[in-house]
């Protein structure tokens, strides 16, 4: 059963449409009018007045009288989420990801008209403390990007809330899982890192090696993107695999005794690494900040430069994530809204590009 409308609600949504279809600057109704109006007392007449006030719809000016305020059309509100309040100030390569994210996003925000808001998934960055209630405010409609997978507990509620979902995929929404259906029904974003692992390997065969090894985490996941595009590589070129599944060590800035004693082993003369979480480090080449010989060639996946020191990059790839946001937030502004995939290429730079340690966005969207 509806419960039945207070009679400062009534009075307020009354007011407030006829404030609304009033030219600004007209002198409203005086609180003695609007009690005989509606026969209550002034004091209920002048709460409503002061919300009204507060809300913007009308602004007194004593003695003079109350008066109906210029319209201000509202914004829209682009949701973007995050894993916890700090997300954007840590220091790792997880929150340099989701500060491009939101560079980005900003921007098309600010372009469209339309504001940004973050809300947090969990207070303390911990799976087993999440708050679902931070999207209870959205309705129909509402504008989220959600930046990777890990929001997984949220997509029923965002789904059951018909929210306009733009979702993030960096190629681990495997098949077998229930969060892939969600990806048939909103528009997506792929980081293509399969695609590019794969250029990357192949680029080291052209270069003339042919013991290529792939260091990363999470190999032992069958459809993983990285794994899967080095077994391409390799199956094309007819070379023999050579994979060591990282642990902790994918963590640290050196290779430990147990990875350099394994490309010693398999006598490799090439790597596919995972240079994300290395940050802030300084030297002559990768190769001398890893502890690998310098007859070893490198290939860095999402290597980042603008955070390092290093006199000559290696040879990596990495995703334009200023871009990415950017034209998320585009697609959710737009009038058109179709669940279809937006396919992102990694960007592929040689070695020997002198590092600036600068974040160059506008040349990141002019190479796009």
């Amino acid at each position: 059963m509806a419960l039945k409308e207070s009679n400062h609600s009534r009075i307020l949504r009354i007011l407030t449409e006829r404030a609304l279809a009033l030219p600004a600057g007209t002198k409203f109704s005086t609180e003695y009018e609007l009690c005989a109006e509606f026969g209550v007392s002034r004091m209920t007449i002048s709460k409503v007045i002061d919300t009204m006030a507060a809300d913007g719809y009308l602004f007194r000016s004593r003695p003079k009288g109350t008066f109906v305020c210029e319209k201000i059309p509202l914004r829209q509100v682009v949701t973007f989420l995050l894993p916890c309040p700090d997300a954007l100030t840590r220091t790792g390569y997880v929150s340099i990801a989701y500060r491009n994210l939101f560079s980005g996003a900003l921007e098309a925000a600010h372009e469209g008209g339309a504001r940004l808001e973050t809300v947090a998934l969990s207070p303390t960055n911990d799976p087993t403390n999440i708050d679902l209630s931070v999207v209870n405010h959205l309705k129909p409609g509402s504008p989220v990007l959600v930046p990777n997978e890990g929001f997984f507990p949220l997509f029923d509620r965002l789904a059951k809330r018909d929210c306009k979902v733009i979702l993030l995929n960096w190629q681990t929404l495997y098949s077998d899982r229930p969060k892939a259906k969600y990806a048939q029904k909103w528009p997506t974003g792929k980081m293509d890192r399969r695609q590019a692992t794969y250029e990357l390997t192949c680029r080291l065969y052209r270069r003339g090696c042919r013991r290529i090894a792939l260091m990363s985490p999470y190999l032992y996941e069958p459809e993983h993107p990285i794994s899967a595009g080095y077994h391409d590589a390799i199956r094309t070129n007819h070379l023999e695999e050579f994979i060591f599944d990282q642990k902790s060590s994918a963590t640290v800035d050196k290779l430990v005794p147990e990875e350099l004693r394994f490309l010693s082993e398999n006598r490799c003369d090439a790597v596919v690494l995972n240079a994300t979480h290395m940050l802030g480090i300084t030297g002559e080449s990768l190769n001398d900040c890893l502890g690998v010989h310098g007859d070893i060639q490198v290939g860095a996946m999402r290597f980042q430069p603008e955070y390092n020191r290093i006199r000559r990059n290696p040879l990596h790839y990495k995703f334009d994530e200023v871009k990415i946001g950017y034209d998320s937030v585009k697609r959710l502004l737009a009038g058109q809204f179709e669940p279809q995939e937006i396919l992102y290429p990694a960007d592929l730079y040689e070695e020997g590009e002198i590092a600036t340690g600068e974040l160059n966005v506008t040349a990141c969207r002019e190479r796009n």
